[in-house]
């Protein structure tokens, strides 16, 4: 719970530094867990999920997640840009598959279907790279970005 209040708190846009994989598990799990209860009350309270608890979460988590993802890169020696890099291409890729199915008004075309099924693929492999880059122990000692942060603790 402290990485949470910690990501939430002091380092709320804090970019720069490094992060250690505890705080960036421990934010994500109590993020997750913040997001269930947001949909529950949303479900209670409206009947269904993604009103206004949830949107209003899922913003509030927005910046600190990218952040703590971004110090995450940065404890085993990558640039945040990668993840900057990886939202602008899902926008663009999104703004062209609506494109494209706006532009077969009678219904999806091939082209459609494998713009939709190349652009999942590849985030998917996106994902699990970050995935195992999240996993991966951060560079002992100082590195480029900050002072290693479990040398800093002890």
């Amino acid at each position: 719970m402290k990485w949470f209040l910690k990501c939430i708190g002091r380092d709320y846009v804090t970019f720069s530094g490094r992060a250690r994989r505890a705080e960036y598990w421990y934010f994500t799990l109590f993020a997750v867990i913040l997001l269930m209860i947001a949909a529950t009350l949303d479900a209670i309270c409206f009947g269904e999920v993604n009103k206004w608890f949830y949107g209003m979460t899922g913003l509030f988590l927005l910046l600190p997640s990218i952040a703590v993802l971004i110090r995450r890169l940065h404890d085993i020696g990558r640039s945040g840009a990668i993840v900057v890099w990886y939202y602008v291409a899902t926008i663009v890729w999104a703004f062209v598959m609506v494109a494209v199915l706006i532009a077969s008004i009678g219904g999806p075309t091939t082209g459609f279907l494998v713009l939709l099924m190349g652009g999942i693929l590849v985030f998917l492999v996106w994902s699990i790279v970050f995935l195992v880059w999240c996993c991966t122990p951060g560079t002992p000692g100082p590195n480029e970005y900050g002072p290693d942060p479990k040398a800093v603790e002890e």
